[in-house]
């Protein structure tokens, strides 16, 4: 087993963009980023396949929209 003790790379902040928790994603090749709020408190997970369903039933598509709206609370 693993154990990785530097979490920065599965962390992002709940106003940052999807896209770049997309890049976060593919940088710590984990499938998954944990959203914070500016406190640092832990405000849902999101996963590459949550991305994936919410732009498939998405009409209108835009990758700035914050985590805080995708994200699994």
């Amino acid at each position: 087993m693993f154990i990785d003790r530097q979490i920065s790379k599965y962390l992002s902040f709940s106003e940052e963009s999807v896209l770049k928790a997309l890049n976060k994603i593919t940088e710590n090749q984990s499938q998954f980023v944990i959203s914070v709020d500016e406190n640092g408190y832990i405000e849902g997970v999101l996963t590459d396949g949550d991305i994936r369903r919410w732009l498939t039933e998405s009409s209108d598509i835009n990758l700035s929209t914050p985590l805080s709206r995708v994200s699994n609370k």
